[in-house]
């Protein structure tokens, strides 16, 4: 009997200790997928905040650099008539064509097997510099042909906003210390201002007053109608997308053939929604002597061993050429306004954004996604219509790009680890699924820029191109790259890729062909494990 007890007893105890087994594992289980759930749930929202930065530094550096200028401009040509002359030799109707480097925007032309330029003032209206033989000299203009030298604003210039025949509001501004002239926000209203006899005029500046604290200031459409004393019509110019600040110059003005009777400049918007004119300062320019109907004559004579002196006339330069002057129209697009294509395959700066992916990286301990291709965001390239320039390519069905990185900080030396990943583009689209096919990576990187280079499976850098050059196929594989940010700061990256032909590629997924909006398809992964990501990806649509 005690033996049966005994053995009931054990086994009995047998069975507690099963029990607090199954319940220690039940509980032990659940808290890890707690825990596991709580780290996806983090990882989620850390993609989340991701895709929000990049979907924002995006749109905002698509806006930044198509509001970055004055939109259409143009108000020179080059030159076509250019007389060089020296001791034993003279060069008549020598011919100059735009060109643009670094920002610098001159006319060019070789003579004598060395190269001259002709240079414009900064807001690219006029001449004012040449350049030959290593000898820059400022041009001057020929007083006896035009007597430009006492130019001067108007003191004596009035302006009334008007509505019909009704007087609207006219202020001061005390704080930018100048007048400024505002009509109604309404329909037929003009600004008018009063010379008080009749005069030759040079030129006219208008400046536009700032109406936003990111946007310099909004466009304006008008129109200018130059009155007599007798308040009839002498001709009509138009200010196309006006902002900042517009000039219209002497040969502007010459080409309306006003000759030495204007008395009355009235501004007009004549935008399709009737917004309101708002200038900061409008300055109008007298031509002394009256000899405006005379051709401005540019000369200079250069320091160099013959003395060759330099001269042209307006005659053959005072018509517009259809490009932006500063190859900056800022409408979205490769070319200058109306689809003009620049000279020697120069590009307007308003594709930047769409050849290039910036952005930021933390200082972190983890892998971080500076960049993912996959099916989505190629088509979403693909679709935008102002990718199809006939400059550059886009990335849909490119077998052979290349890979350059910008990387820069505010340390003195950066350093970095990177990793690249392949993935099997039939996965992601046909079962919206990353399945990793190779990995490469290196670390301790110190170069601030370079070339993605491939040799025996092993990544590594080059300032320049090689034959080990890494070849990306867009076409039948997706990418994504990852960095480590070993600074205590931020470390700022620019990707862009091109052919190996150096053919620029459309790589970021924006859309900025709708007139009024922008759309920025987004995306962020974080490295779960080797096998295993965690990603979101989403489309952003923002007003232009």
């Amino acid at each position: 009997m005690l033996k049966n007890k005994k053995a009931s007893i054990f086994i009995f105890i047998l069975i507690l200790i099963n029990i607090i087994l199954i319940l220690w594992y039940v509980v032990f289980n659940n808290v890890t997928v707690i825990n596991n759930n709580i780290d996806i749930w983090k990882n989620a929202e850390e993609v989340f905040k991701n895709v929000q930065q990049k979907w924002d530094i995006n749109i905002q550096t698509d806006l930044k650099y198509n509001w970055n200028w004055n939109g259409f401009e143009d108000f020179i040509s080059c030159p076509t008539n250019v007389t060089m002359s020296w001791t034993t030799n003279k060069s008549t109707w020598l011919v100059t064509e735009m060109n643009y480097s670094f920002w610098s925007y001159y006319c060019l032309w070789d003579y004598n097997g060395k190269e001259f330029r002709i240079f414009f003032d900064k807001t690219t209206h006029d001449f004012n510099r040449a350049y030959y033989d290593w000898d820059v000299v400022d041009l001057v203009i020929n007083n006896w042909t035009t007597k430009w030298s006492n130019i001067a604003p108007l003191s004596n210039v009035s302006a009334t906003p008007y509505k019909g025949t009704h007087k609207l509001s006219y202020a001061y501004d005390n704080v930018v210390n100048n007048k400024y002239y505002k009509s109604n926000k309404v329909e037929d209203s003009f600004i008018k201002f009063d010379l008080w006899s009749d005069r030759a005029l040079d030129s006219i500046d208008f400046y536009k007053r700032k109406t936003h604290s990111r946007r310099l200031s909004r466009f304006d459409t008008a129109d200018i109608i130059f009155y007599n004393s007798s308040n009839v019509v002498l001709n009509t110019a138009t200010l196309v997308w006006m902002r900042d600040e517009t000039t219209f110059r002497h040969k502007d003005l010459k080409n309306l053939w006003l000759w030495n009777s204007v008395r009355y400049i009235e501004i007009k918007d004549n935008s399709w929604n009737k917004q309101y004119l708002n200038f900061k300062e409008v300055e109008i320019f007298e031509s002394s002597g009256g000899w405006w109907g005379k051709n401005r004559e540019w000369e200079r004579e250069f320091n160099d061993s013959d003395s060759t002196l330099i001269s042209f006339d307006e005659t053959w330069t005072v018509w517009w050429d259809d490009f932006d002057d500063n190859f900056n129209s800022d409408d979205y697009k490769v070319t200058s306004t109306w689809s003009i294509y620049y000279p020697w395959w120069f590009q307007d700066d308003d594709v930047i954004p769409r050849l290039t992916i910036f952005g930021d990286v933390r200082d972190s301990n983890t892998y971080q996604n500076i960049f993912w291709s996959n099916y989505e965001t190629n088509a979403f390239v693909e679709k935008n219509t102002n990718n199809n320039d006939g400059l550059n390519l886009k990335i849909w069905d490119i077998t052979d790009a290349n890979l350059y990185l910008d990387f820069f900080s505010d340390a003195e030396n950066i350093k970095f680890d990177l990793k690249l990943y392949e993935f099997d583009r039939a996965a992601y689209e046909d079962e919206n699924t990353l399945l990793l096919k190779n990995s490469y990576k290196i670390d301790d990187l110190t170069m601030n820029s370079w070339f993605l280079q491939m040799y025996n499976w092993e990544l590594w850098l080059s300032t320049t191109r090689t034959a080990n050059t890494m070849s990306f196929d867009f076409k039948n594989k997706d990418y994504a790259l990852f960095v480590i940010n070993k600074l205590p700061s931020n470390l700022s990256y620019r990707i862009t890729w091109e052919t190996t032909t150096w053919t620029g590629l459309y790589i970021n997924p924006l859309d900025d062909s709708w007139t009024w909006t922008i759309e920025s398809l987004s995306n962020h992964m974080i490295i779960w494990d080797e096998k295993n990501f965690i990603w979101e990806q989403f489309v952003i649509v923002w007003n232009k």
